[in-house]
C-alpha cells in the first residue's frame, strides 16, 4: 500500500460563511453585509450564471387580502396536508415586501397574462403571479442580487470552491473545509455561522432540468455533520421536458397545457383522460406518472406535447421566450409536436429549518431548495420556490447576526489524508460510479416506486459505499460522495413512507394514509427515519 500524504491547507477566518451563490445565498449575504465580513463559496466560474433556457414565475400577492388568501390556499392545497401553516403564512405575508425591495434595486417584473395551473381548479387566472419583464424571472432576480452584492466591499465571493465538510465543535457548526477546484488546495475557514444555500440535487437522476452543479452538496455536508433532514422522499418530477438527442433537458412551461396543449403518446393518441379527471390540467405528479405508464405501454422513450391546434400568433405573443428557444432546435411549436419526457426538477425536502432558517445544529442555517421550511408540503406549488428563497434567505441572514464568534479551530482539523492514486484512473472510476448511481435512482427511486424497488436501491447503494473515500477531495470523488449521501437519505425516506402522497408515489401503497402518515419524515446520520407532526 502506498503511504498516505496530507494535502497542503490554509486556515482562514470570516464572520459569516455562505455555501452557494443562488437566490437564497445572495439574499442571505445582503442581510449580513452590514454586520461583518461574509465569505461566499461557489463551485461556479462566476457568482451568478444566468441560464439561457431557464424560465419560471414567482408568486407574490399584493397587499390585497383576497390575493394573499388565494396564495395561502393554493399553497396548502398543493402540499396535500403537509404544509406548515406558520411557514406558509410568513411566505405569503412577507412576500410583497421582498418584491418591492427587488424593484427598488432595479429588478423589472410584470403580471403574468396567461392562465396558471391551480392545484385545485386546473387552469385558473392568478393575479399574484409575476414574471421577469426582459428575461426569465430567476435570471432577473439573480442579476439584481449579484449587482447589489458586487458593490459591497465586505462580501467576498470565492469561485471554483467546493465545500467538503462542516466543522462541528461542542455540538455547534463553527466553520467548514473547502477545496479550491483549480489548484486542489484544501482550506479551513472558521465562522460565527454557516449558511447552506446550494440548491437542489437533480443530478441524482440521468434525466433532470437541473444544472451539472446540482449535486446536493449542502444537504450532504449537513447530513454528514449530524443535521436533521426532512421530507426527502418528495422529489418533484416535471412532466413536460424536451427529449431530443444531444439537446439540454429544457422544461416546457405548464401554462402551455393551461392554454390548451394536448399530451399524445407515441401512437399519437391522447391519454390523460385514462388517468385523471382534469386530464392535461392534472397536477404535475399525476401527469408525470401517466407519461411514464404510457411510455411503458407503447414501448417508447417519450410522448408528445401537441400545441399545433392552437393559434400560432397567440402562442408567439404569449410565449415568446419558448418560441425563440425551440427554434434553436428547429422546432416551431405551432407546427411541430414536441417530444417530451419527465425529468427530476425540484427537491421538496431538505435540511430541516424553522421560520428563521435555523437547523437542528447550532450555528448552521439554510434556505431555498437545500432546505425544508415546510412551505411546500408534499407537492410544491411551482411559483413559490423563488419567493421561498428570498424570504427565508433574508430571515436566515437576520438570525445569523446573533451568533457568537466561534472558538479557535486547530489547523490540524483539516487533516484529510489522500492516497496519491492516478488522477485519470480516479476520475474514470468516480464518473462510472456516478453514472451507475443515477441509473439506479431513476430505475428504482424514480417517478413510480415500490418497496421491492427501494430495497433493491438500498442494497446497491451499500455496495457503492466501499468506493466512497472521505480522504479523496478531488472534484469527481466529492461529487460522487455527495450524491451517494443524499441518494441514501432519499431512498430510506421513500421506503419508510408506506403511502402515496404528493410527489411520492408507491405502487404497492397507492392511497394516502392520513392516520399514520400525515406527518413529516425526519432522518439524521445517527437516527433512522421517523415521522413527526
Amino acid at each position: 500500500m502506498m503511504p498516505l500524504r496530507m494535502k497542503s491547507c490554509e486556515l482562514e477566518k470570516t464572520d459569516y460563511l455562505i455555501v452557494g451563490s443562488g437566490v437564497a445565498a445572495m439574499r442571505c449575504a445582503l442581510a449580513l453585509a452590514d454586520s461583518g465580513n461574509v465569505l461566499m463559496l461557489t463551485k461556479q466560474c462566476s457568482p451568478a450564471q444566468p441560464s439561457k433556457h431557464s424560465d419560471g414565475l414567482i408568486a407574490i400577492a399584493s397587499s390585497d387580502e383576497e390575493e394573499i388568501r388565494l396564495h395561502y390556499e393554493d399553497t396548502l392545497c398543493a402540499g396535500e396536508g403537509l404544509c406548515k401553516t406558520e411557514a406558509v403564512k410568513v411566505l405569503v405575508e412577507e412576500g410583497p415586501r421582498y418584491m418591492e425591495e427587488l424593484v427598488s434595486w432595479g429588478a423589472s417584473f410584470e403580471r403574468h397574462a396567461g392562465r396558471v395551473l391551480s392545484p385545485k381548479h386546473g387552469a385558473e387566472p392568478r393575479s399574484y403571479i409575476f414574471k421577469g419583464r426582459s428575461q426569465s424571472t430567476a435570471n432577473e432576480i439573480l442579476e439584481t442580487l449579484h449587482h447589489r452584492i458586487a458593490a459591497l466591499p465586505n462580501v467576498k465571493v470565492l469561485m471554483n470552491a467546493a465545500a467538503e465538510d462542516l466543522i462541528v465543535k461542542n455540538g455547534a457548526v463553527v466553520g467548514a473545509h473547502y477545496c479550491d477546484l483549480k489548484t486542489g488546495r484544501q482550506h479551513t475557514v472558521s465562522a460565527r455561522a454557516v449558511f447552506a444555500g446550494t440548491g437542489g440535487m437533480g443530478q441524482l437522476y440521468p434525466e433532470t432540468t437541473n444544472s451539472d452543479l446540482s449535486t446536493g452538496d449542502g444537504l450532504a455536508i449537513a447530513f454528514r455533520a449530524g443535521a436533521e433532514l426532512s421530507d426527502m422522499e418528495f422529489i418533484q418530477f416535471h412532466p413536460t421536458v424536451l427529449y431530443l438527442k444531444n439537446a439540454p433537458r429544457v422544461l416546457l412551461p405548464e401554462s402551455l397545457r393551461a392554454e390548451g396543449g394536448y399530451l399524445r403518446n407515441a401512437d399519437l393518441e391522447r391519454f390523460m383522460h385514462h388517468y385523471h379527471p382534469q386530464e392535461e390540467l392534472a397536477p404535475r405528479d399525476a401527469v408525470s406518472r401517466a407519461i411514464m405508464l404510457e411510455m411503458v405501454k407503447t414501448q417508447s422513450s417519450y410522448v408528445y406535447l401537441d400545441c399545433t391546434h392552437l393559434d400560432g400568433e397567440i402562442l408567439k405573443r404569449r410565449f415568446p421566450t419558448v418560441f425563440e428557444m425551440f427554434l434553436e432546435f428547429n422546432l416551431d411549436i405551432s407546427e411541430n409536436m414536441i417530444p417530451i419526457h419527465p425529468a427530476a426538477h425540484y427537491c421538496i425536502g431538505g435540511i430541516k429549518i424553522d421560520t428563521q432558517g435555523r437547523t437542528s445544529l447550532r450555528g448552521l442555517y439554510a434556505a431555498g431548495e437545500a432546505s425544508c421550511s415546510g412551505v411546500h408540503g408534499s407537492n410544491r406549488l411551482s411559483s413559490n420556490s423563488l419567493l421561498e428563497s428570498l424570504v427565508f434567505g433574508a430571515r436566515a441572514g437576520e438570525a445569523m447576526r446573533g451568533e457568537n464568534p466561534p472558538p479557535s479551530i486547530p489547523i490540524h482539523s483539516n487533516g484529510h489524508p489522500e492516497k496519491p492514486a492516478s488522477i485519470g484512473k480516479g476520475r474514470d472510476l468516480a464518473e462510472d460510479l456516478v453514472g451507475r448511481l443515477k441509473k439506479a435512482m431513476w430505475q428504482f427511486v424514480g417517478v413510480i416506486r415500490s418497496g421491492l424497488s427501494l430495497k433493491h436501491a438500498l442494497k446497491e447503494l451499500e455496495e457503492y459505499e466501499t468506493h466512497s473515500r472521505p480522504c479523496d477531495s478531488s472534484p469527481h470523488a466529492l461529487r460522487f460522495r455527495n450524491l451517494l449521501s443524499v441518494a441514501g437519505v432519499v431512498t430510506a425516506s421513500a421506503l419508510a413512507r408506506e403511502e402515496s402522497r404528493g410527489a411520492h408515489y408507491r405502487e404497492d401503497f397507492p392511497l394516502r394514509k392520513d392516520a399514520r402518515f400525515l406527518k413529516h419524515s425526519s432522518i439524521s446520520k445517527n437516527h433512522a427515519v421517523c415521522f413527526t407532526e
